[in-house]
């Protein structure tokens, strides 16, 4: 595996690469320090470490640098909590450009896992005859280092005492941190032994081996694989399968070392014809490792696919592994050190015999074994208006539903054509729409029935999965249409039930199209005056969704109309008690001010309208046009509410309610950790991508709810 005899710099050596490496990360400016780094390539004057590290610059075009303006704009992060450095760039730059400082961040990467390993090889003693010395290079983090839990051990090449070392001795080392990419994988793979900080969110539980706990802790281990060059992984799994698929971009031909140091102090040679092999062997390497990581993941992963692209997107390799074979051969050839033989970095043929998978196709090689499934063809990615599957009893008490179909905000149901064509009939004649209207309102009301007979599950209609979510903000003593009038004769104030406990019913989804009738014919009835008729169809759209704004909108524009201001503004607070999403709380903020400013409430009105323009939708954009016309007006009230802050804190005083609250936030949280673990993930993505933006901080939630959304896909 490597020399039976292997030396410790000198200190004047080691110095001379942390000076290097010093330099860099103390600069003022960065961006001109890598480029005069870069010269030293062509100086025979620098040491050997700063003359390697310049082509290793060089190579990743440093020099382009010089010509671009954003050059004194280069920051660079030096490595920290186990983590390589870090390049960026203050403000905005062309595509072109991030392309160029990601090629020189990997490069930096690569002079800093050569730093490390010198560093730590200089804290051994000196040999003895025929002892080896390893060094621990920078693998996953968090590791403990353990005599059964180390990172990954790489042998320092082998230099006589009297030596310096050359640039071949650093060429060598480079590849042998290559060589050495899996070593770590047994740390890697005992992940699932470990707790799971992520396995509760926001108040929020997933189970041991759920769904939710395997992409966390996937995420968690791939998101430590610090390694050079870096690679970026996309994940999904299915549990019910015991499976787990991964796809990886592996380094192209120029992010490996291109240059095979010969004899003495000649100049480096490029690596020519043997860049393909050392690509596969590498590759291969990899996939050991993150199939590490997936059977890392859950101890009750079963099996793992994988796929490596190259940068282009062109596909390098496919395998598949079965973790009882996977133990046997790779962890075997791990631990043994086989696996990261030097003489088989140019010997895909030799590594891939070490692996044994159930099947593997990689360029210019037959495949082997069985091919499964593609990525694409896993049972769970179900749309959930397809999916008639029961949900687990915990995550229905949520939801207030029996069956992931229920979830699905798309359901049209009977007659939605007729009722469109009715309401398109509505600019001829108001009357004939209305009597085509309410026929189609019946008959879709009486096609309205509880699956499989079920007399306690009632219709709810919902515009969104938020809203449907919203159903454990519902009382659970009173009906549904009780509890909405009686929200209706609350006072002006915060109109929130302290209640919090999930209806005793529950309830299958309603119709689209029997929801869009009752709107409708309040609509018409309002437009011929006739505001007893449009209350009435008003609360039957609050009857059959009780957590949907556009509900209330539709009740309080009819009393608004009659200048009911007072009676529209308490229909709009019982519809913020359910609001979950920004969206419909800007809908129902944004009328509210409006109504406010009618009543002469004027300060309290303004301060709507700019916590409205802080939320999102079209609503908000509404009221960020509300504000900006009121900031122009003299002695407006608005300018006393300087921020969407301070705005919130006046709603407070006068018993406004701000939402969303806490309230909702776990609701989102519950929602997005249950569906997953029900193995639904279509009907989770929306909670999921609400909640990666809650946490916008955590790079494994992120990534687990990315996974969720895209699975393997971009």
């Amino acid at each position: 595996m490597c020399a039976t005899r292997s030396f410790r710099l000198g200190p004047v050596e080691t110095q001379q690469v942390r000076d290097v490496t010093n330099a860099l990360f103390a600069s003022a400016s960065p961006g001109h320090a890598l480029v005069e780094l870069a010269s030293c390539k062509d100086n025979p004057q620098a040491g050997a470490f700063a003359r390697y590290a310049g082509l290793i610059l060089a190579d990743a075009s440093v020099e382009r640098l010089s010509g671009m303006p954003f050059l004194n704009r280069i920051m660079l992060d030096g490595p920290q909590d186990g983590r390589l450095a870090r390049v960026g760039v203050k403000g905005p730059i062309p595509q072109h450009a991030r392309t160029l400082v990601a090629g020189i961040e990997d490069a930096v990467s690569r002079i800093i896992a050569l730093r490390d390993a010198v560093e730590d090889a200089a804290l051994s003693a000196v040999p003895s005859a025929g002892e080896r010395i390893f060094i621990t290079f920078q693998g996953v983090d968090r590791i403990p280092d353990e005599p059964t839990n180390r990172s990954a051990l790489v042998p320092l090449p082998p230099i006589a005492l009297t030596e310096k070392p050359t640039l071949s001795f650093f060429n060598e080392l480079d590849w042998r941190i290559l060589d050495h990419v899996a070593s770590n994988g047994r740390a890697v793979f005992q992940n699932s032994l470990r707790p799971n900080l992520h396995q509760s969110v926001m108040g929020a539980y997933a189970s041991n081996g759920s769904d939710w706990d395997v992409r966390t802790r996937l995420a968690s281990i791939l998101d430590g694989l610090e390694i050079s060059p870096r690679t970026v992984c996309r994940f999904d799994c299915d549990v019910e399968r015991q499976t787990v698929y991964a796809v990886f971009a592996a380094p192209g031909t120029s992010d490996l070392p291109r240059w095979i140091a010969p004899e003495g102090e000649m100049p480096l040679k490029p690596l020519g014809d043997s860049a393909r092999q050392a690509q596969m062997a590498y590759t291969l390497r990899l996939a050991c490792l993150v199939a590490c990581g997936c059977f890392g993941s859950g101890h009750h992963i079963q099996t793992v696919h994988l796929a490596a692209h190259d940068p282009n997107g062109k596909p390098l390799v496919e395998c598949a592994f079965d973790r009882d074979e996977f133990v046997r051969t790779v962890l075997a050839a791990i631990d043994s050190g086989k696996l990261a033989d030097p003489e088989l970095r140019f010997d895909p043929d030799s590594i891939a015999s070490l692996m044994t998978p159930r099947w593997l196709s990689r360029i210019g090689a037959a495949p082997l074994g069985a091919r499964p499934p593609d990525f694409d063809e896993r049972p769970n990615r179900i749309l959930p208006k397809e999916d008639k599957r029961p949900l687990p009893a915990r995550i229905g008490r949520l939801f207030g539903a029996g069956r992931i179909c229920d979830l699905d905000a798309t359901y049209f149901g009977s007659h939605s054509e007729l009722i469109d064509e009715a309401l398109a009939d509505s600019a001829d004649s108001v009357i004939t729409a209305i009597a085509e209207l309410e026929e189609l309102a019946h008959r879709a009301e009486a096609a309205t029935v509880p699956p499989d007979d079920n007399a306690n599950s009632r219709p709810l209609y919902y515009g969104s999965p938020f809203s449907r979510i919203a159903t454990p903000l519902l009382a659970d003593e009173i009906s549904v249409g009780m509890e909405a009038q009686e929200f209706l004769r609350g006072s002006l104030e915060d109109g929130r039930n302290d209640t919090r406990t999930a209806p005793k019913a529950s309830f299958f989804r309603a119709p689209s199209a029997l929801f869009h009738a009752y709107m409708g014919l309040s609509d018409l009835y309002q437009r011929m005056g006739d505001f007893a008729g449009a209350a009435a169809n008003a609360d039957r759209c609050i009857a059959l969704g009780p957590t949907t704004a556009s509900a209330y909108f539709r009740k309080a524009d009819v009393l608004a109309e009659q200048t009911r201001y007072a009676e529209a503004a308490n229909v709009l607070l019982a519809g913020l008690r359910f609001g979950i999403s920004k969206k419909d709380c800007a809908l129902l903020y944004y009328h509210l001010g409006l109504v406010l400013w009618r009543m002469g409430r004027e300060s309290d009105a303004a301060a709507v309208q700019v916590y409205a323009s802080s939320l999102t939708g079209d609503f908000a954009e509404k009221a960020r046009a509300v504000v900006s016309s009121l900031r122009k007006r003299p002695a407006s009230p608005v300018i006393v509410h300087g921020s969407a802050r301070a705005a919130a804190a006046e709603m407070r005083r006068n018993r406004i309610p701000i939402m969303p609250n806490d309230d909702a936030n776990a609701l989102v949280a519950q929602a997005a950790l249950g569906l997953s673990c029900a193995n639904a993930p279509e009907a989770a993505i929306p909670f999921t991508d609400v909640l990666a933006t809650m946490l916008s901080a955590d790079r494994v939630i992120i990534s687990a709810c990315r996974s969720i959304r895209n699975g393997t896909n971009r």
